[in-house]
């Protein structure tokens, strides 16, 4: 991974958003503060509505592509009411499209269970989104200039399924049963494809999205122009010349604690929304990305999802989005200047590490859902717990993040990670029972080991030279502090395994560790065969003589015999 430092320059020629900042030299400018306030005083914010699934403040805005509002604007073109001049060839390709067909549909999705939910999502050939297609997201600084906070004030959305889910066990304690009201799903489905008959959904009206690898672009466009003014009024408009190569790009940043400078966002999905239009991206190694020109009135949003997972609040089963505003507000007339911006870290510090996790150059081989992983953040703190691994017998394991550390992404990483260990740990063994049987102290030192061990690479990559100091853990994953004679199920157990630390040169009392370089193969193995300690061993003694010497191996094991004995 190329590692970037970002200064805090106005570069005319590439787009920077930073996220997740703390430190106040990135606040917006004046100047920039005046064009996001112009913006929000052209909208009439006395019709927003909190949207409580996305936790977002959304207001209605008609969308153009209805095959209505197309067929409308097609009668005003050839009865010249759009006081558009159409040459006779125009007028000949418009009336050879008259009466219009649909392209979609807007369907409204009511997903029974999340593995309906995934399934949706995942489809390749269609769009969701989770508010309504006629209305649109807010972003953060329209909210705070609205002054917007009666979340009394909300939008009436039919839900038709909730979630019980029951049997839930975290830390190996029974958890309360909990119930979720599944989101609808709004969904831009193609006419060719099959409706999809084995879930519950309506359609809401058919759309038309002009195509313009057809013989009639030219018309298309003066078609589609027409059917936005019909929708939205004299809105400013890019007129887009759709042979062009132009685009627009952008940098997505985030403030590293450890590393002390901003830092890509890696997979990121962005997406830019314009009634039923949607265009989706993911930001690449360095944090960039480049989509063809969107229209001014499109909203810019990021959206907290990847085929593999999706980090969503506590009450819902929706990813997170943030709304930055409209691509005019952001870009304004140009499709390369940027206006820095700051949001929230709570959402946005969860995202490197699980995305390091399943598409990081590291060793370990991701184990995941054929559709995803659901990671919740907590708007509280816990007593107990930075981070939760919660499993079932009936429903699909999910992870909860608290705000303990929120606000230092280094130690986000490391709870994320842990966690991520104990489902991999989870997913290797199979089922709710043979993971559950398995004695805590394997539980929590192979999660340890997933941790340390990404954490490590992860900083090592960005080039972080200070990782060698176990004793204060850069992430709070080692717990190489571990003593034999105590009571902890936190050990370095498989870490001590692949590092090249011995604990013991620092204090008597720890581990004598000279093994170093064990293979994380093996490891995963132990991990998805071994219950017990002596399943460990087991394992462990056929590999004498080759990753350790039998003195060597004795001196590991020593503490370990001892440890269980006693507990």
């Amino acid at each position: 991974m190329k590692r970037i430092t970002v200064r805090l320059i106005r570069f005319s020629l590439i787009i920077s958003i930073v996220v997740g900042c703390s430190d106040a030299s990135l606040e917006l400018s004046n100047e920039s503060r005046i064009q996001t306030k112009a913006q929000v005083d052209d909208l009439d914010l006395s019709e927003a509505v909190y949207h409580s699934m996305t936790e977002s403040w959304i207001i209605p805005r008609n969308d153009p592509y209805t095959l209505t509002n197309f067929q409308s604007a097609m009668d005003r073109l050839l009865s010249g009411k759009a006081g558009v001049v159409l040459s006779k060839e125009e007028r000949h390709e418009l009336s050879e499209l008259n009466p219009m067909q649909p392209s979609h549909y807007a369907l409204r999705v009511f997903p029974k269970t999340e593995k309906e939910q995934w399934a949706i999502e995942l489809m390749e050939d269609v769009k969701v989104a989770y508010i309504p297609f006629n209305y649109v997201p807010l972003s953060e600084d329209q909210v705070k200039l609205g002054k917007l906070n009666d979340k009394s004030k909300s939008f009436d959305e039919e839900y038709r399924y909730t979630v019980t889910y029951s049997d839930l066990v975290a830390d190996d304690e029974k958890q309360p049963d909990e119930t979720i009201t599944m989101p609808v799903l709004y969904v831009v489905w193609p006419k060719d494809k099959d409706l999809p008959k084995e879930y519950d959904y309506v359609i809401d009206y058919e759309i038309f999205i002009p195509n313009y690898s057809s013989e009639s672009c030219r018309v298309l466009h003066i078609l589609e122009e027409e059917a936005i003014k019909l929708a939205l009024g004299d809105i400013k408009l890019f007129q887009i010349d759709r042979g062009s190569n132009q685009t627009r790009t952008g940098t997505v940043m985030h403030y590293d604690n450890l590393l002390q400078e901003y830092v890509p966002l890696v997979n990121l999905k962005l997406r830019f929304q314009f009634g039923s239009i949607i265009t989706d991206t993911y930001t690449d190694e360095n944090g960039t990305f480049t989509v063809p020109t969107q229209r001014v009135a499109a909203t810019f949003m990021h959206i907290l999802q990847h085929p593999r997972w999706k980090i969503t609040s506590m009450s819902s089963t929706a990813p997170h989005s943030v709304s930055w505003g409209t691509v005019g507000n952001i870009w304004s007339n140009s499709n390369d200047i940027f206006q820095g911006v700051t949001g929230s870290p709570d959402y946005y510090a969860v995202h490197p590490a699980v995305d390091f996790y399943y598409n990081g150059n590291h060793l370990l081989t991701p184990i995941y859902y054929d559709d995803g992983i659901r990671i919740r953040v907590s708007p509280d703190t816990s007593s107990d717990h930075n981070g939760q691994f919660t499993h079932s017998l009936f429903s699909e394991a999910y992870i909860t993040i608290f705000q303990n550390n929120m606000g230092i992404s280094n130690y986000v990483f490391g709870t994320v990670t842990h966690e991520l260990g104990h489902f991999s740990h989870f997913r290797l063994r199979g089922t709710h029972l043979n993971y559950s049987i398995t004695h805590k102290l394997i539980k929590e030192s192979y999660a340890s080991y997933v941790a340390n061990y990404l954490c490590d690479r992860y900083y090592c990559l960005m080039g972080y030279d200070n990782l060698a100091a176990p004793q204060t853990p850069h992430t709070g994953n080692s717990y190489q502090f571990w003593v034999k004679t105590g009571s902890s199920e936190y050990s370095p157990l498989f870490t001590d395994l692949f590092d090249d630390y011995n604990q013991n040169e620092d204090n008597d009392n720890r581990n004598i560790d000279t093994i170093n370089g064990f293979s994380h193969t093996i490891v995963q193995t132990i991990a998805e065969d071994c219950s017990s300690w002596s399943g460990v061993k087991n394992i462990l003694d056929n590999y004498i003589g080759v990753f350790y010497t039998q003195s060597q191996y004795n001196d590991f094991i020593d503490p370990y015999d001892y440890w269980f004995s006693h507990n």
